[in-house]
């Protein structure tokens, strides 16, 4: 809570922490919660879409989650400095950008209103993917229109959904974080392109696999009545 005040109020203009002083490591409820495994796969999904948001607005690395994850509940991964430093923690007084930030970040233009709607749009859309199976269908459909260009082919509504749903079934975990700033949006009447770049990380518990990396996403959008996908893309740029 304190450190959300300082982003907001003072832009926390530089953070200070000892070598080994902060600590990662993967969530848990006790055994006794009363949580069914459905339940507690939902909280930890839920929760972790707030830290991921948490991160990115403190600008901090959403890698760094990568790192929690492949630690266990009842052990903790504690960061060297140059970690530290690393994932952004804490601040270096007059370091330059890291290269990725540099390569990856759009410099700051005006943007009209409606840029602002549809960056937002596409953003929710994203973080659908990050919620359970029936969560992610339900809040996903209503934003595709019956067509889409998915992936270089025409779809129909139901082939996107069934292909979505493969992929969550096959990642039951997946968390999304859009890197900040790297969003932009073209119009042309009423089809306007939204691109970006994201971080993500997939873990299936059951098959003991797990990925991570940076992507690249656009969606094309009809804005003639209300917003609806009618296309979508994303190439991976590198894996961790």
């Amino acid at each position: 809570m304190l450190l959300r005040l300082c982003a907001r109020l003072y832009g926390c203009v530089a953070r200070f922490a000892e070598p080994g002083a902060i600590g990662v490591h993967r969530s848990s409820f006790e055994r006794d919660a009363g949580f069914s495994s459905t339940e507690a796969v939902e909280a930890v999904q839920a929760i972790t879409a707030e830290v991921i948001a948490y991160m990115v607005e403190m600008g901090v690395d959403p890698t760094l989650l990568q790192l929690a994850l492949s630690y266990g509940s009842d052990d903790v991964r504690y960061l060297s400095r140059s970690e530290m430093e690393q994932f952004r923690v804490v601040t270096v007084e007059d370091a330059a950008p890291p290269a990725a930030a540099r390569e990856n970040t759009a410099p700051i233009v005006a943007s009209r209103p409606e840029d602002a709607a549809l960056k937002s749009f596409v953003e929710s859309v994203i973080a659908a993917h990050t919620m359970t199976e029936v969560q992610a269908i339900a809040a996903v459909g209503g934003a595709y229109a019956s067509q889409v260009f998915y992936y270089g082919k025409f779809h129909e509504l139901s082939s996107v959904l069934n292909d979505k749903r493969n992929y969550f079934r096959r990642w039951p975990e997946r968390f999304y974080a859009v890197r900040p700033r790297s969003t932009t949006v073209k119009c042309e009447d009423n089809i306007c392109s939204v691109s970006g770049i994201y971080d993500w990380h997939v873990r299936s518990e059951p098959r003991n696999r797990q990925a991570s990396g940076t992507a690249t996403f656009t969606f094309v959008i009809d804005t003639s009545q209300s917003m609806r996908i009618v296309g979508e893309t994303s190439e991976v740029m590198h894996r961790n």
